[in-house]
């Protein structure tokens, strides 16, 4: 468990759901959109290295 002290160290989801509770589920196009940011980073970060992450999965599961 980690203790988190200022927001400068918060996670995005909790970020997110800090926002929401804040607003009071009002602002649903700003939670949107940082819901959608939060997604769209990994996964672009996933795109580009996926060719070394699937060689590493492959590599790690071949035994000699």
């Amino acid at each position: 468990m980690m203790i988190m002290k200022g927001r400068e160290n918060y996670t995005i989801t909790l970020a997110l759901q800090l926002f929401t509770a804040s607003e009071a589920g009002s602002a649903w196009g700003s939670s949107m959109a940082l819901a959608s940011i939060a997604t769209v980073v990994p996964l672009i970060l996933y795109l580009a290295a996926q060719k070394q992450i699937i060689g590493t999965f492959m590599q790690s599961g071949v035994k000699e």
